[in-house]
């Protein structure tokens, strides 16, 4: 059982900027091991994961959210070059930005499995609506 989770290790730092590996038998253990080269990423363009970790083609893919400029701007796919408990390493196949849709903020999210892929946006919305008029409150 693998485990990948943000962990602020400094008072005050960013839980987007470091992704730690944890390993146990059973997902309720209380007994997990730290890897060996933890923190595995430390970069907040790809350290907070965006939903499970799956397999496609024989590769496994850890998406990443990219939170550079803001938390959640977009999305990396990250393919698992190596994972054991000495080892790990990822490399990025995938970036996704918010640029398709003016009114699309930011991307959270992608979770694939089987033939489904679900992606989640964070969108520009009014605040206050004013009756027969259409304004946003973002830039």
């Amino acid at each position: 059982m693998r485990l990948f989770a943000n962990v602020t290790e400094q008072p005050g730092a960013s839980i987007c900027d470091e992704l730690f590996l944890f390993f146990a038998d059973t997902p309720l253990s209380t007994s997990w091991t730290a890897h060996a080269t933890n923190p595995v990423v430390s970069d907040v363009r790809s350290s907070r994961p965006a939903g499970r970790i799956f397999e496609h083609g024989g590769h496994l893919y850890r998406p990443s959210q990219n939170s550079e400029g803001e938390y959640g701007y977009g999305l990396k796919l990250n393919r698992i070059v190596t994972l054991s408990e000495t080892e790990y390493r990822e490399e990025e196949v995938s970036s996704i930005e918010p640029r398709w849709a003016r009114d699309i903020r930011g991307i959270h999210t992608l979770s694939h499995a089987q033939e489904l892929t679900v992606v989640d946006a964070r969108l520009r919305r009014l605040a206050y609506p004013i009756r027969g008029k259409r304004y946003s409150t973002s830039s």
